[in-house]
């Protein structure tokens, strides 16, 4: 997987990264999380994770 640049505000900037999920039941969802890396100093830190829309 692969993060992709998603936007930036005065906190840093967010990264969004698309993967699967895979259940106790083998089953898979797709999922979205984001990721904001600070500006301050370099971390990255964990923002949501979200079920991915299909288009």
């Amino acid at each position: 997987m692969e993060a992709a640049e998603d936007g930036n505000n005065e906190y840093g900037v967010f990264y969004r990264v698309e993967g699967d999920l895979q259940g106790v039941n083998g089953r898979n969802l797709a999922v979205v999380t984001i990721w904001l890396r600070w500006h301050l100093n370099g971390q990255f830190r964990f923002v949501t994770l979200k079920p991915k829309r299909e288009s």
